[in-house]
């Protein structure tokens, strides 16, 4: 995906970095403070429209932007175990991206959800984001 984003004449991507924060400017773009996980130096970019994927940062993300999305969102520690299926048997009957119907006013990112995904060329399938609450965390 990085390099068909960077073949794109108006793209770039950028590795080792983090977004920090977001503010929303009174003509409607995103005023984004990134920073550079190598070195620490932070900088800010100016753009019309931001996506938060899915993943370990996303709901403290989805927060710091005021969307009326963001509100009522929490997170618990995840255990970061996956259920995966690697039977070919049942791979090739299927190719999917399936989420669960998130409540009223969240982000799809809030339930679990069946993923295709190819590591290391192989196919395989995960019910992403259990959430295996640890009363000890």
């Amino acid at each position: 995906m990085a390099k068909s984003i960077e073949a794109h004449p108006n793209a770039t991507v950028q590795f080792n970095h983090e977004v920090v924060d977001f503010e929303q400017l009174s003509n409607g773009q995103w005023e984004v403070t990134v920073k550079n996980r190598l070195t620490g130096e932070k900088f800010k970019q100016v753009t019309d429209y931001v996506f938060i994927g899915a993943g370990g940062g996303a709901i403290p993300l989805l927060q710091k932007t005021g969307i009326p999305e963001s509100k009522h969102l929490g997170g618990f520690p995840i255990s970061g175990q996956f259920l995966a299926c690697t039977n070919p048997q049942v791979i090739e009957q299927h190719d999917a991206k399936v989420y669960g119907k998130e409540p009223p006013g969240t982000p799809p990112m809030t339930v679990p959800h069946l993923d295709t995904r190819y590591i290391d060329g192989q196919e395989h399938y995960y019910l992403d984001h259990l959430l295996m609450l640890d009363l000890n965390s």
